[in-house]
């Protein structure tokens, strides 16, 4: 099934959700041909969502747009990290987050790991706080970063002068895919990282799930990953051409058993449409996206 009203006239992906004990707060990128912008909806039961309303679109930062938003709980409310988007001349992508204490009133955007990556294109952060430290992980030109602060607003530095690693637990082995749309999630008392993998210039997307390899207390342990596992979704109608873009995870298992799975997905009807990918300068099919939803119990099997 896709989550949102057809009414709401955007190419939607990259989502996340939270709960508040009564009420899914969904979180997305909705596109069209001239900016990209932050969404939001809700639901009490997964079923039906209410009315999709924008939350920022990148005007008030001179942007052309924001987009790819993950959400994380902390001991005074709630993040929601993402970044602006589009080819703006001396504007290259940054981080953002934004902080509320109930999901549903948002400060605004502030700048985030700005005195590193000021001068780079950075996309797809998500955050993680360890051991008296902040971590984020983040697509820079061509890799993944991490880096590490004491404080959000403070003063960041990359983990290494090298991308992170993702490898095979068995043979010590890359996948060779490439990576982006992170999520840092704590799972059983081990943090592992949610990385939508795919090959270049490939339309097929694939969630894969990675472990911390190391001791989360040293910091040099935040640049390797290792027991990949793919997340093998059910493929329906709707998500027949690009299955299972940009997912996130959530560990519900507490509240009913199960984990969720939200991703973004396309056929091939209207695949022409919202060529724009908030760019001028750029231009690709980027295909009429909407957001599904699949569970499971141990993140093996899953059902749409």
């Amino acid at each position: 099934m896709t989550l949102l009203h057809e009414d709401f006239a955007y190419s939607c992906k990259d989502a996340c959700m939270a709960w508040d004990g009564a009420t899914w707060h969904i979180f997305f990128s909705a596109f069209d041909e001239e900016r990209s912008m932050i969404a939001r909806t809700s639901s009490h039961n997964l079923q039906a969502t209410t009315a999709s309303e924008i939350m920022y679109d990148g005007s008030a930062q001179q942007r052309i747009g924001m987009c790819s938003p993950d959400i994380i709980q902390t001991e005074m409310g709630w993040l929601l990290i993402f970044n602006s988007w589009g080819s703006k001349e001396g504007f290259p992508n940054s981080l953002y987050f934004s902080e509320s204490t109930d999901l549903r009133s948002w400060s605004e955007p502030k700048p985030l790991a700005a005195d590193l990556t000021k001068s780079t294109r950075v996309i797809d952060g998500t955050l993680a706080y360890h051991g008296g430290h902040w971590f984020l992980i983040c697509k820079c030109p061509g890799q993944t970063r991490c880096a590490y602060a004491d404080q959000l607003d403070g003063t960041w530095n990359w983990v290494s002068d090298q991308a992170v690693q993702f490898t095979s637990e068995h043979d010590g082995k890359s996948n060779g895919l490439h990576r982006e749309n992170f999520q840092l999630i704590m799972i059983d008392g081990q943090w592992h990282l949610l990385s939508t993998d795919f090959v270049a210039y490939a339309i097929q997307n694939t969630p894969w799930l990675y472990r911390l390899a190391g001791n989360p207390d040293h910091l040099e342990s935040w640049q390797h990953w290792s027991a990949r596992r793919a997340l093998d979704i059910p493929t329906e109608s709707w998500n027949s051409v690009d299955p299972y873009n940009a997912a996130a995870l959530v560990d519900h298992r507490q509240h009913d058993g199960w984990f969720y799975l939200i991703y973004g997905g396309k056929d091939a009807q209207r695949e022409n449409d919202f060529c724009g990918t908030a760019s001028t300068e750029k231009k690709w099919p980027r295909g009429w996206s909407r957001l599904g939803l699949a569970r499971s119990r141990d993140l093996i099997a899953w059902e749409a």
